[in-house]
């Protein structure tokens, strides 16, 4: 995908782009809903303010991603890339997390706070963590 605005605020809602090479996509804003983006490569891409709620992020490369003010609820990030990514201000409310690369324990207790939803680690039982708010 070439770099650049893809014409205004883009509605990708639903779209397939597993697999895809989308690094440094500028897709701020962009509404990506619902959309299938597992094993994409989207490092370095620009997704400010996207709407991302329900996508299928599973096992992309969201390294160096701009995730910043996105919107990621009830997203799957399961073994997503995101070393160096910007979570700053997203919404991850019952955005489902686990086995992620470049993921800090202060990311991950931040993430928490939030509302994500962490899935522990292959091997022990796949149970669900959440963590409410003190």
């Amino acid at each position: 995908m070439p770099k650049g605005r893809p014409g205004g605020n883009p509605n990708l809602k639903e779209f397939q782009f597993e697999r895809k090479d989308l690094v440094e996509a500028d897709l701020s804003l962009a509404n990506l809903s619902g959309a299938d983006l597992s094993g994409a490569d989207l490092s370095r891409a620009d997704l400010n303010g996207a709407d991302l709620s329900g996508a299928d992020l599973s096992g992309a490369n969201l390294s160096r991603a701009n995730l910043n003010r996105a919107n990621l609820s009830r997203a799957n990030l399961n073994r997503a890339n995101l070393n160096r990514a910007n979570l700053s201000l997203a919404n991850v409310k019952d955005a489902k997390f686990g086995d992620n690369t470049g993921m800090s324990e202060e990311m991950r207790a931040d993430l928490t706070r939030r509302g994500a939803i962490f899935i522990d680690s292959p091997g022990s039982g796949d149970r669900i963590k959440t963590s409410t708010p003190r």
